[in-house]
């Protein structure tokens, strides 16, 4: 009995050093991975090709969206992540009505639609959870956001720009399927700290700022990469953004004289806002990453 007992301690025994020899040399391994795990610079370049399509309860605007954007970040030796994105947009499209509320007190005439212009510039904070050596599945981190949309109008006697500065959060990442070939996607949400909107005289070339409440964006993409060298590789993705902009408060404008004697501007004065708006962004983006 006690010749057994002592075979099977022995045997526990050895088992217990087998097991702390296996651990050791996946700690080994692990240590060499950390080594090798992506940190450094990353930048990218891109263009987007989209459909954009912002409305109110009054007023819709359809059009074909196109875009510059630019990102670079860098990842530091544990995984903390510092970077800057920026989007410039720019579109020509079919409007139907007028967004701002209160603008027939100024003119006899509907104004026709101009262009619209959308921009929108982060920086952000964050940690990669997951770090392998050839990708970075999973990052989680948050930003500070200000995005701002113009529509410029043809004979418009009073024009408005909401400028929203948000809190983003966000995750994202990207997994090789090859030495060639990875995924990526991104999801995030953004929580506007303030709407602010400027709103214009154009006729007398004056502007007040005034305040909304609540504002909120979602944003997705999911594209692919394909890889030319180690760090280079192009890339297209699937974009899905949408933005729910709060409503201005009052402001009173007053129009006094038509200086450059404009086609059928009235004068008079009268209380404006800009009511709670929708903008959808869908479309593509595609570019060069290094």
């Amino acid at each position: 009995m006690r010749s057994n007992t002592f075979r099977l301690y022995k045997l526990c025994k050895f088992r217990r050093i087998l097991y702390l020899c296996v651990l050791a040399f996946m700690c080994n391994a692990w240590a060499d991975e950390f080594e090798h795990l992506q940190k450094g610079h990353f930048g990218r370049l891109g263009m987007n090709l989209a459909w954009l399509k912002h409305s109110t309860n009054q007023s819709r605007y359809d059009s074909l969206s196109t875009a510059v954007s630019a990102d670079y970040h860098y990842i530091f030796r544990k995984g903390v992540t510092l970077g800057l994105e920026g989007t410039m947009a720019s579109s020509v499209g079919h409007y139907q009505g007028f967004p701002l509320q209160g603008y027939e007190a100024f003119t006899t005439t509907i104004p026709s639609a101009g262009a619209h212009s959308l921009f929108d510039y982060s920086i952000y904070l964050g940690f990669y959870a997951l770090r392998r050596a050839h990708d970075k599945p999973l990052y989680v981190g948050l930003g500070i956001k200000s995005s701002g949309y113009l529509n410029a109008f043809v004979n418009a006697p009073v024009l408005a720009l909401p400028i929203l500065p948000y809190s983003t959060y966000e995750v994202k990442g990207d997994i090789a399927l090859s030495s060639k070939f990875s995924l990526e996607y991104s999801a995030a949400l953004d929580i506007a700290l303030k709407t602010y909107f400027l709103i214009g005289n154009v006729v007398e070339d004056q502007s007040s700022r005034v305040e909304g409440k609540s504002s909120y964006g979602l944003r997705f993409s999911v594209g692919g990469r394909y890889y030319v060298s180690e760090k280079t590789y192009f890339f297209s993705n699937i974009l899905l953004w949408y933005q729910s902009i709060a409503a201005s408060e009052s402001v009173n404008i007053t129009i006094a004289n038509n200086p450059e004697d404009r086609p059928g501007i009235k004068l008079g004065s009268a209380n404006v806002v800009y009511p709670r708006s929708k903008l959808s962004y869908v479309g593509l983006r595609f570019g060069v990453g290094f």
